[in-house]
């Protein structure tokens, strides 16, 4: 069995979400909803928020705003 660990996904059609995904993955692939023939990829990345490391998903192209919102989000989770 895989051992799997719970991520916090910011960006596209995952934004917000809280997923196990498997712990060697460090690329997520999806269906973009707006564009269907269309995969994006998320890149799994280190979010650091209190001074505490968080392994998070991204997309490329994700803004600081998108990430604040995440942040305040789950900030109990980040505490």
């Amino acid at each position: 069995m895989t051992s799997r660990q719970i991520c916090i996904f910011i960006g596209g059609p995952f934004d917000g979400e809280a997923i196990a995904v498997p712990l060697e993955s460090n690329t997520i692939k999806a269906k973009d909803q707006k564009r269907p023939d269309k995969n994006i990829q998320y890149q799994r990345t280190t979010l650091i928020v209190n001074d505490k490391p968080f392994s998070v998903f991204t997309l490329p192209d994700v803004t600081e705003l998108q990430i604040e919102k995440v942040k305040k989000r789950w900030s109990v989770y980040f505490q």
